[in-house]
């Protein structure tokens, strides 16, 4: 059971066709036969591609009035720059796509004339003002069914709306006057690039109808302080609001974008290396001191590793960096940097992805700060981490959970919010560190995490005081089934759920970049707070009208089958194998994210503690499997030989996904009998 879920007179038609003889165009020299019409010049586009940094390896494709593709680039290059002809006869207006993994970005060209047309986070902005759904996404369609308009007076029209909302950033920019779709673009992080990289924009659907349009500014601020945003329905007759006045000194430094790409390169470099040449030794006791190489060592301020911390880990095979240490780790490549925002010190908070040689792709954000380069004076950015002494951290959260066993998939329901990462640390005893910590939301509502036995993490706490073996607060919950009555935490009675559900307008309204205080009470001085730590999120959660319209990815049909028909006990409580593990096989729809972490949850016996065990798999992987792992010396889940003691039962598992701006997405299966609404 222990894959439980597994042309020469080719033109002859139409010469025909236009009253010609032959080939030649005719038998006579007559000087009154008709002329025939030139075939207008072909049209060629050029711009850049760049969300502030280049969008390289993007796919870009053009199409024109009909919906036909009229151009193509497989790939767009380093500095983001394109050039494309497009195919003779293409029909202005045109939309121009340009798509890389989940990310897509849009821009317009409404005439049948050469022009420079740039392909931005702005011009997607535009193109969704000029989408009837909001969606930039669905523009082609929309231009070739006749729904959306795109001439000289709309697109200026659009252009001159967006440009009265982003004025303030424009202004502290330097970009009063810059042509937002047309306008000269290098990614170096000035001028125009720094306008991009101020801003983060997303455009979300919530229907086939309408989308949410965010704008956030990504700017400096205090500790426990949200930065501007403004946010609108692309349904609202209402005039969309704009910006506040923005200070310069605020925004990302000049030339950012730029610093992040040289700083992904040289860890590019580093990860080249051989693992003999970057660590001088691997086992569990190396540290800062035995990264040896100096282009890894250059990574870290002042070259020295020693000074890197993060969340209360150091540089180290399990701690940070671990993959310095590890010889799957060679041939890493680090690329598709952005800028996140600023911490109050002045330390950048960016985004990052990293693709392994087997094509596996993860994604990540680092702490870093801008120092003048010794020698040359240059600057550059270094890693420094928060210099938090515990763990933490906050993020946006989406599941779907499904009860596929004991006739139960009727309440399946969707769930939106924020989890709460602590990671149960122990002592040299296996005992917890924390006693508890105590966070405070943005709108100053108090949670409570402790410690339990068998979890990696610290779990919430009920007001009552009963512990639950969950981090994630749920803020929305709804049922798939639109005739299912009732609320989820009505029968769902151990998760932690927000006593009053937030409205979807409330959820698409809430700031990017929220502030969490995390407060340390720590198990050996419960009474004295040991520390603060604030932490900011780096996207908002999706409404569950947004996150309806998305793919997860799922269980093969056959693991789906095996689960719904499995013989279970009463409680629904599958039990788990008495060797090798769980193995879990699962497909991704199209346009879907690849899960990347696999997590199963369970009880040692039937009176015993709750358990989760995890596992990182490869985003190309389609089937992993999960091991048993005790996480403190009370921990009795697992025997001596690391596999599920006899009594063991899983009450559930998820596969569990992040995209780049740091959103995580669950797919849960639930093993359990739901309890009855009173």
């Amino acid at each position: 059971m222990s894959r439980i879920l597994r042309a020469g007179c080719a033109a002859l038609t139409s010469a025909a066709l236009l009253g010609l003889s032959g080939c030649g165009g005719g038998g006579s020299d007559e000087s009154g036969s008709t002329p025939v019409a030139a075939r207008p010049a072909a049209v060629t586009l050029s711009g850049t591609v760049a969300t502030g940094a280049a969008f390289e390896g993007a796919t870009l494709v053009v199409t024109d009035r009909s919906g036909a593709e009229v151009g193509r680039i497989d790939a767009v290059g380093a500095d983001g720059s394109y050039t494309l002809t497009l195919a003779a006869g293409a029909q202005a207006p045109f939309v121009i796509t340009a798509t890389r993994d989940e990310l897509r970005l849009v821009s317009v060209h409404d005439s049948a004339s050469d022009a420079t047309v740039n392909v931005t986070p702005v011009t997607t902005l535009i193109a969704a003002r000029l989408s009837p759904s909001g969606d930039p996404a669905r523009l082609v369609d929309e231009v070739a069914g006749g729904s959306a308009r795109i001439d000289a007076a709309a697109l200026a029209s659009r252009v001159e709306e967006v440009r009265s909302l982003l004025q303030p950033v424009l202004d502290a920019t330097g970009n009063r006057d810059t042509d937002l779709l047309r306008g000269a673009l290098q990614t170096d992080g000035r001028g125009h690039a720094r306008l991009l990289d101020s801003l983060k924009i997303t455009i979300t659907p919530d229907s086939s109808g309408s989308s949410n349009i965010q704008i956030t500014v990504r700017q400096q601020t205090a500790e426990d302080s949200e930065p501007a945003s403004i946010s609108f329905n692309s349904a609202s007759t209402a005039a969309p609001p704009a910006l506040p006045t923005v200070a310069a000194a605020d925004l990302v430094p000049d030339g950012s974008s730029a610093l992040i790409a040289d700083l992904l390169a040289r860890a590019t470099a580093c990860y080249a290396l051989p693992l003999e040449s970057r660590v001088s030794r691997t086992d569990a006791a190396a540290g800062p001191a035995d990264v040896q190489a100096a282009a890894c060592r250059d990574l870290f301020v002042d070259a020295d590793p020693a000074g890197y911390l993060h969340n209360g880990a150091r540089v180290g095979p399990s701690g940070a960096f671990g993959g310095l240490f590890r010889a799957g780790a060679t041939g890493m490549v680090f690329s598709r940097g952005s800028y996140e925002f600023s911490r109050v010190n002045g330390d950048l908070v960016i985004g990052y992805t990293t693709t392994t040689t087997g094509g596996s792709t993860d994604t990540g954000a680092l702490v870093v700060r801008r120092v003048n380069e010794a020698g040359s004076g240059r600057p550059v950015l270094r890693v420094i981490g928060n210099q938090y002494a515990h763990d933490g951290g906050v993020a946006a959260f989406h599941q779907h959970r499904r009860f596929l066993s004991l006739a139960q998939s009727g309440w399946d329901y969707h769930s939106v919010g924020y989890t709460l990462s602590v990671a149960n640390r122990t002592d040299g005893s296996g005992n917890p560190v924390y006693d508890r910590v105590v966070v405070t939301s943005p709108r100053g509502h108090q949670l409570t995490l402790r410690p339990t036995s068998g979890s990696s993490y610290l779990a919430l706490v009920k007001s009552g005081g009963t512990p639950t073996g969950t981090n994630f607060v749920r803020l929305r919950s709804r049922y798939a089934a639109a005739d299912a009555s009732g609320h989820p935490s009505e029968r769902d009675t151990s998760l932690f759920f927000a006593p009053n559900d937030m409205e979807d307008t409330e959820l698409s309204g809430l700031s990017a970049h929220s502030v969490w205080k995390f407060e340390y009470y720590l198990a050996s001085a419960p009474g004295t707070l040991a520390a603060t730590q604030h932490y900011k999120t780096r996207a908002r959660p999706l409404s569950i009208a947004e996150l309806r319209q998305r793919g997860l990815a799922t269980l093969t049909e056959a693991g789906q089958s095996a689960l719904a028909a499995a013989a279970l006990p009463s409680n629904g409580r599958l039990p788990l194998p008495d060797s090798g593990g769980v193995t879990l096989d699962w497909q991704v729809p199209a346009g879907a994210l690849a899960p990347t972490h696999l997590k199963l949850f369970g009880r040692a016996s039937a009176s015993g503690g709750s358990f989760n065990d995890q596992q990182n798999v490869a985003s190309t992987a389609r089937s992993g499997t999960i091991g048993c792992s005790a996480q403190t010396a009370s921990d009795a889940h697992c025997t001596s030989g690391g596999d599920f003691v006899p009594a063991a039962t899983a009450d559930g598992l998820h596969l569990w996904a992040r995209d780049g701006d740091g959103r995580e997405f669950a797919s849960f299966y639930a093993m359990y009998r739901l309890a009855t609404p009173q």
